[in-house]
């Protein structure tokens, strides 16, 4: 779980618990055995959540650290002239992941009772998915609210570059600090710091 300056974001662990059941528990009852269907549990469902925060955690790479690597001339030209190094480069990471992930799990989890906050949302959400009496409808109503909330979230993106003062950089006491209340300007900085004052006092009990 990572935090910004106003709020708390999830991985991909949480999605790939309640995308993975909608998708893979269906296909396990209508396809057959050789087809990958038959039992589909929670640990089943857990391995498709590892799948999916592994495939985000190392998607940043290529969204984020590689371009700017070309934008600042680190690298070759193209991403063709790069595809050996970039392929070596993705299977270093993935296997740097897997030869930390069982010592790290004996130490942190099972010696020091460690609770990470995105983990145990995930397994609740699992936990809840495959001990409901109503497993498909309740698997129903939560993808249908991850996928409008998705859908809400990349919309108001979107259209927020198009009204970014209105709809994304708005600031309240900033704007009537411009209208004529010249001292609201001061509560502008005092916004930021109760924001991160009540982040800290959130963390801190759960810690």
């Amino acid at each position: 779980m990572s935090i910004s300056a106003s709020s708390f974001t999830f991985g991909a662990g949480l999605f790939g618990s309640i995308f993975g059941f909608a998708i893979l528990k269906p296909l396990s009852t209508s396809t057959p055995s050789y087809l990958s269907g038959g039992y589909f549990g929670p640990k089943e469902n857990n391995v498709a959540r590892a799948a999916a925060s592994a495939a985000s955690s190392l998607g940043l790479l290529f969204t984020s650290g590689f371009p700017a690597a070309y934008q600042l001339g680190l690298l070759n030209a193209t991403p063709q002239e790069d595809i050996g190094r970039l392929f070596t480069f993705a299977i270093c990471c993935a296997f740097f992941g897997l030869a930390f992930a069982i010592p790290l799990r004996k130490f942190y989890i099972l010696k020091l009772k460690l609770v990470f906050p995105s983990g145990m949302a995930s397994t609740y959400t699992i936990r809840s998915l495959h001990v409901s009496k109503s497993v498909a409808l309740d698997a129903k109503h939560k993808t249908k609210a991850l996928i409008l909330s998705i859908c809400f979230a990349i919309g108001l993106r979107v259209v927020s570059e198009y009204a970014p003062g209105i709809l994304w950089d708005w600031h309240l006491f900033y704007t009537l600090s411009r209208i004529g209340w010249t001292s609201a300007i001061n509560a502008e900085s005092w916004v930021r710091v109760l924001i991160s004052l009540s982040i800290v006092c959130l963390f801190d009990p759960g810690s």
